[in-house]
């Protein structure tokens, strides 16, 4: 397979917002107070909100990414939208009216006014907070066919008005922010060297996952599904997740992370969420921002090789990447 390399991100976050001011909220569902506070005890501090559009942070870290790559976005020939929240926020910003349409035209609007004015526009949102992990399994997959050159992936989200942000199972708290980051088949400071994806339709199913219907049967799709990724990674890169010095996870309160690395078979000592006091969960964004912190805590030397997780309720993802500079 062609070699495939990643730019450092670029991220545009929404202003820090203290998490315990929730309890305050008059529109809050007070039962859900103990949810929060248990998130408090975690270590969890602020949260981001963006109250403008959110295409705005989009068209601020597309540019962003450019100028960290030192690439000309006229030569990026692909761009590649990864959110799980566009669609919501164009039906409150239409009014119900044709939101499809207004929310594409908008995108394409917002690739040429970045600058990509060669970029072939993509989408990718079925994967919810794992929306990275596929957005980096569709652009390694588009190098390799020789379809693309350089790519430039855009995640991000943005909660609608009056939205709880407390995750339905309560295990994180949501965040609005943006990231980008080149995929490219020329050399960049990082190196993608493999990839597996797998989902479990079940759990994307509401009453399964956040209403408790059938417990037994989330637990059982889980720990299958999760199973099933770690085998395929293990099988493409003949390393296990065990094997590497730090595992990246999803921003979520410690006892749900170590759960899930469990079913990895990685060590508690090896998990890194750098990013959770700070940005809380912003949506698929979580292990891409941790990997920055680490850089710049100088973690991160020439030849290290991490693992991320990237997972949403019915779809994980496993990456690795080295750093070559």
């Amino acid at each position: 397979m062609t070699d495939t390399y990643l730019s450092w991100p670029a991220v545009c976050a929404g202003a820090a917002h203290p998490i315990v001011e929730l309890l305050s909220d008059p529109q809050r569902n007070t039962a859900r107070d103990g949810e929060i506070w248990a998130l408090v005890r975690d270590g969890f501090t602020d949260y981001r909100r963006f109250d403008g559009d959110p295409l705005e942070m989009a068209e601020t870290v597309m540019v962003a990414a450019a100028e960290r790559a030192n690439i000309d976005p006229k030569q990026v020939d692909a761009v590649l939208f990864a959110t799980d929240s566009f669609w919501e926020n164009e039906i409150e910003r239409s009014g119900g009216s044709y939101y499809h349409g207004t929310s594409r035209h908008r995108l394409l609007q917002t690739i040429r006014s970045a600058g990509f004015v060669n970029a072939q526009p993509y989408a990718n949102w079925m994967s919810a907070c794992g929306n990275v992990g596929a957005a980096l399994s569709l652009a390694r997959g588009l190098i390799a066919s020789g379809q693309h050159q350089t790519i430039l992936i855009v995640s991000f989200d943005k909660l609608p008005a009056e939205t709880s942000r407390l995750m339905g199972n309560g295990t994180s708290l949501f965040s609005d922010g943006a990231v980008g980051v080149i995929v490219s088949a020329e050399p960049q400071p990082l190196q993608l060297t493999a990839l597996a994806s797998r989902s479990s339709p079940r759990l994307s199913d509401p009453q399964i996952m956040f209403q408790a219907a059938n417990p037994a049967l989330a637990m059982m799709e889980t720990v299958k599904a999760v199973t099933q990724v770690k085998s395929a990674f293990t099988a493409q890169s003949g390393t296990a997740p065990s094997d590497f010095p730090w595992l990246l996870m999803p921003n979520l309160r410690a006892d749900v992370m170590a759960a899930l690395a469990g079913l990895l078979g990685a060590k508690a000592e090896r998990l890194r969420r750098d990013s959770f006091r700070n940005f809380a969960h912003m949506h698929a964004n979580d292990n891409l921002l941790t990997l920055l912190a680490m850089e710049e805590g100088g973690e991160i030397e020439p030849g290290d090789e991490l693992l991320l997780f990237n997972a949403g309720t019915w779809a994980w993802h496993l990456a690795s990447i080295r750093k070559l500079h």
